[in-house]
């Protein structure tokens, strides 16, 4: 995934279970789909 696209998911609030593993969730708000990971 490019990084433009990974920003425009960040700003939407979505934040890649990768980075959610190594950054905390730093996302306005956690996805559901992605809070389980």
């Amino acid at each position: 995934m490019s990084w433009l696209a990974w920003r425009r998911l960040r700003s939407a609030g979505y934040v890649p279970p990768a980075e959610g593993v190594m950054g905390g969730r730093s996302g306005p708000s956690p996805d559901p789909l992605v809070a389980p990971l």
